[in-house]
């Protein structure tokens, strides 16, 4: 009977340290402690650059432990600089970083613009996710 026992415990260990053996309850509880990890994680300023043959933007975003974030930059486009600036909220819920547009200028995004990229990793010194389009970005804390 004592080894009945040893052996159902086991099992029981074995079976919740699979996820799909876990509870839906459990699954959402590590969801939600790895969320608030990564939101922890990513608050503070962040250094983008991109470039393409049409457009190079460069600048920073700002998040906020209140779930609110800024951002401003230089968009540069045939020979023109154009500075941008934007305000929002977020969150990071089920691995996804999820800002909405509040303000920006110009308005290039409308206010209630939502964005839902995919968190690949976030370090001390950089941020890297992949947009909705597939893009994988890297950005770089700032000191």
């Amino acid at each position: 009977m004592n080894k009945h026992l040893i052996t159902s415990s086991m099992l029981l260990i074995f079976c919740l340290a699979l996820p799909g053996c876990s509870t839906p309850a459990v699954q959402t509880q590590l969801t939600s402690q790895l969320d608030q990890d990564r939101s922890a994680r990513l608050i503070g300023t962040w250094r983008f650059s991109k470039s393409d043959d049409e457009l190079s933007l460069q600048g920073t975003t700002t998040f906020r432990q209140d779930g609110t974030f800024t951002g401003s930059g230089i968009a540069q486009m045939r020979q023109q600089q154009i500075p941008i600036s934007g305000a929002g909220t977020w969150l990071v819920r089920d691995g996804y970083l999820v800002e909405r547009i509040t303000a920006m200028s110009p308005p290039i995004l409308r206010p209630g613009h939502t964005t839902r990229d995919l968190i690949l990793d976030i370090t001390p010194e950089t941020f890297s996710y992949q947009t909705e389009k597939g893009e994988i970005i890297v950005e770089h804390r700032q000191e």
